[in-house]
């Protein structure tokens, strides 16, 4: 999964993330559920790589859609976190709140339930995320605080893709955080 790493940060770090470094984790985590490698290293279901798709995107009809290289999934990656309901995934700063906002959404509709004590939305992403980089991360510094509960997030369409923005707290209280 070290090879899909790299793929991650680079959507992370183009779809307005807050946390971009912790999304590109999540999605290798999501990419090990995915395709079958969990976090034991496990080979993939046969046809995942052949697919190029890390995440199970799929089409309308619940289709996983074939892609002919890994930058065509990156580009449907990008497309798919855009949407508004993943905009309260790239607001979260921490990898267990990515992950139970994955599970929420309406693509995964419980999908990634896990099993306890992951037994919730997101649980299984969240389970692999740990054993992949849950010693990383804490021995690194904290993440920046969540959003206050009176922050807002706006999501605009903008020449055909949509943006994240931040609106201020009420009664000013500073700049927005960047994105």
């Amino acid at each position: 999964m070290s090879a899909v790493l790299p793929l991650a940060q680079a959507v992370a770090g183009r779809v307005g993330a807050r946390a971009p470094d912790v999304l590109a984790q999540v999605l290798v985590a999501q990419a090990a559920v995915e395709t079958g490698w969990q976090a034991s290293g496990v080979p993939p279901a046969p046809g995942w790589r052949e697919s190029h798709n890390l995440t199970g995107i799929a089409d309308a009809k619940g289709t996983p859609r074939m892609f002919t290289a890994y930058s065509a999934w990156q580009e449907a990656e990008e497309r798919a976190l855009r949407l508004p309901y993943y905009a309260q995934v790239l607001a979260a700063t921490d990898a267990e709140t990515m992950c139970r906002r994955l599970g929420e959404s309406p693509w995964a509709a419980g999908h990634y339930v896990g099993e306890a004590p992951y037994a919730w939305p997101g649980g299984s992403v969240y389970a692999v995320w740990r054993e992949l980089f849950g010693a990383q991360a804490q021995a690194q510094a904290p993440s920046p605080a969540a959003p206050a509960a009176h922050e807002a997030l706006e999501v605009e369409d903008v020449g055909g893709h949509l943006e994240v923005k931040w609106l201020p707290p009420a009664g000013g209280g500073g700049p927005p955080p960047a994105v």
